[in-house]
């Protein structure tokens, strides 16, 4: 599972801001221009940051636990995760760009699911990990996180094989065919 903390973890200093480097326009590989920019993964980096502080605060971990403690998990980790990253882009003046915040959601997600799972409430399999991002994915359009054209989107990027294979897993987890 991509993006795990440990829950003791402390929180690391922030990662010194990347100089910009002097590039000629054009001149980039496909790999160099499908990369981050080296501001995107400082930004990033910056807000798992602070939504890690906001989790293992004090006190904040052992609340999160008994808020997991109910009978659809997925739907309080989607709901403790938008909340988090909602507060966070309040706190910068909704200057968090919505690509930071879709892939930070995916990784708060799991640090919180964790929690839950080390407390021994449930196994965070991928059958769960695919309802708690179907959650994620509708209560951050219910909210204005994100919206449905940046969900068509990233469907329209995925292959016709990729998206076979997307649907085939969702219908398995959901019981269907």
């Amino acid at each position: 599972m991509a993006g795990i903390i440990n829950s003791n973890r402390q929180a690391q200093q922030a990662p010194p801001q990347a100089q910009p480097e002097e590039k000629v326009v054009g001149n980039d590989t496909p790999e160099q221009q499908d990369a981050p920019s080296s501001d995107m993964q400082a930004g990033y980096e910056r807000l798992m940051e602070a939504f890690s502080l906001a989790v293992y605060s004090e006190g904040q971990a052992e609340s999160i636990v008994q808020a997991l403690n109910t009978e659809k998990p997925e739907e309080m980790i989607a709901s403790l995760t938008i909340n988090i990253l909602a507060e966070l882009d309040g706190k910068s003046g909704g200057k968090i760009p919505s690509e930071l915040l879709i892939e930070a959601a995916q990784e708060g997600a799991e640090m919180i699911a964790e929690l839950g799972e080390k407390a021994g409430l449930y196994q965070f399999d991928e059958a769960m990990e695919a309802r708690t991002y179907q959650a994620l994915i509708s209560q951050a359009i219910e909210r204005g996180i994100i919206d449905r054209a940046e969900i068509e989107e990233l469907m329209a990027s995925m292959s016709e094989e990729e998206m076979r294979a997307a649907v085939q897993q969702q219908q398995q987890f959901a019981g269907g065919v």
